[in-house]
């Protein structure tokens, strides 16, 4: 009967500090993160880290633009097999996890400008002679 309680207050233990969120980072405090379709916060994010073996799609944005699309799965873990040998193996079906952390680093948006000479500035393209002002 002693072991039976040890192993049910580590089941407790376990499932109580991993089954959290994850976070989700980005570099960009003002990107938006979009998670299967659902808007979870700007810069930061998190949703459910355990349940069903699947995968969900993130999509950043600035400014209303997609920057970054990514997707993360949830993964069998050492929490898993744990959770399957004391809950009669139900564990083995809901106790996959996402990773606890997913930090994204954006790539630069901003582009060189150039001046041209008729005082707008162009994107992307290497200086010519018509573009020279002196």
């Amino acid at each position: 009967m002693r072991v039976r309680a040890t192993a049910s207050l580590l089941l407790v233990f376990v499932v109580a500090f991993a089954c959290g969120t994850t976070r989700i980072a980005v570099s960009d405090p003002r990107a938006r993160i979009i998670v299967d379709g659902e808007e979870i916060g700007e810069g930061e994010g998190k949703i459910k880290r355990m349940g069903f073996p699947g995968s969900v799609d993130v999509v950043i944005e600035r400014q209303g633009a997609p920057v970054l699309a990514t997707s993360i799965k949830r993964e069998f873990t050492a929490v898993t097999l744990l959770a399957g040998l004391f809950t009669l193996y139900t564990g083995l079906l809901w106790g996959w996890q996402y990773p606890e952390e997913l930090v994204l680093e954006l790539p630069d948006v901003e582009k060189k400008k150039v001046k041209s000479s008729w005082g707008e500035s162009a994107s992307e393209k290497p200086p010519s002679p018509w573009d020279k002002t002196e």
